[in-house]
């Protein structure tokens, strides 16, 4: 069909535009599921979620900060191992804490309220106390990395001092006190008394 209006009486010159029902025009949507899949393709014409998530990632530099977190990884196995213990240090009570929570569930379909209750408690227990311990223990190696850093920067900066990173200030010597008892600030003052 044209979207040109068409005539009925040409000798008239009267034009009416033609009228398309629902059933016969495919932009309208006639159910809610057509409406709904309509009103997405309006708003996001580019097509699929999938495309525009990959465009948002891609426009915020996601994929590039993954590729180079790659690169790192491939260079440095030991410290990608060391994040990965990290990691799953971390994550494991939170498993360990969901697998309870579910076990629970689980006893309280088949009727074991009183089982619940007590593994609800030690779990939640178990859960505070070790991350209570990680967070302890993870003050307690980041002193001891900071007191060895601070240790050991200072035993460096006595051996060799043009080569440290951190750059201490360094207090000029005090110069003799002159017999008036005023300390000289320069040399013209040495020059001008003697």
């Amino acid at each position: 069909m044209s979207a040109t209006p068409r005539t009925f009486n040409e000798s008239a010159h009267d034009e009416v535009e033609e009228v398309i029902s629902n059933d016969q025009n495919p932009e309208v949507p006639t159910n809610m599921h057509e409406f709904s899949s309509y009103l997405f393709r309006s708003m996001c014409p580019s097509g699929s979620v999938t495309d525009i998530v990959d465009r948002a990632l891609d426009d915020f530099g996601v994929y590039l900060f993954l590729d180079k977190v790659g690169q790192k990884v491939a260079k440095h196995p030991f410290i990608a191992f060391l994040c990965s213990t990290i990691i799953l240090s971390i994550s494991m009570p939170f498993i360990i804490y969901l697998v309870f929570c579910m076990a629970t569930v689980i006893f309280t379909f088949f009727g074991f309220v009183v089982l619940e209750g007590t593994l609800i408690i030690i779990a939640s227990v178990f859960l505070f106390f070790f991350l209570g311990a990680v967070v302890f223990l993870f003050v307690m190696l980041a002193s001891v990395v900071t007191a060895t850093y601070l240790a050991y920067m200072e035993i460096f900066d006595l051996l060799n001092p043009r080569k440290t990173i951190i750059k201490r200030r360094r207090v000029p010597r005090i110069q003799l006190i002159n017999t008036a008892g005023i300390r000289p600030m320069d040399e013209r003052f040495f020059a001008q008394n003697n």
